[in-house]
């Protein structure tokens, strides 16, 4: 145990320091048989780290713990940032399956495709060439002889009629 005027000489730190920091608990201290306040040297060194001009030697075995520890301490940051970049890919990945469900769903189901739009092309053709109501004869002779025609309905008519124009 030494005195505060050796606890100020050791530790560096002004005497007032070391009065507040008992006083705040931080560094305990006993009280000798004349009423002085002691400190134990190690409870200096707890409180305020090495003291300058003594050097603290770690054990051996204290050493080769720590690089262990820092090295298992290595591998494991580096493993956790792997998972997070696994992590990543994944939701990336459920991600896109989702827009791809999102888009197969707005398909209409396979019994209920939409016709083509030009599926019945050839029937609005066909009433593009009849003449509405109230109007005359055309004037065009091709008109009226397409409208005189029977609609051509299957490839068997398609073919009669080419075989009528010969």
């Amino acid at each position: 145990r030494v005195t505060i005027a050796e606890a100020v000489t050791l530790t560096g730190r002004a005497r007032r320091s070391l009065y507040r920091d008992m006083d705040a608990g931080r560094v305990s201290y006993h009280v000798g048989d004349d009423g002085r306040r002691r400190l134990d040297v190690s409870e200096l060194i707890r409180a305020y780290g090495a003291l300058p001009g003594m050097e603290v030697e770690k054990p051996a075995a204290e050493s080769e713990g720590a690089t262990l520890s820092a090295r298992l301490l290595a591998e494991l940051v580096e493993l956790t940032r792997k998972q997070g970049e696994t992590l990543d890919a994944q939701r990336e990945e459920l991600a896109a399956l989702r827009r791809e469900v999102a888009e197969l769903r707005s398909l209409p189901a396979p019994g209920q495709l939409m016709p083509h739009p030009d599926y019945d092309r050839p029937t609005r053709k066909r009433q593009a060439l009849e003449p509405s109501e109230g109007e005359g004869d055309s004037p065009d002779p091709s008109v009226k002889r397409q409208r005189d025609r029977p609609p051509v309905r299957t490839f068997a008519d398609l073919l009669e009629r080419l075989n009528a124009r010969s």
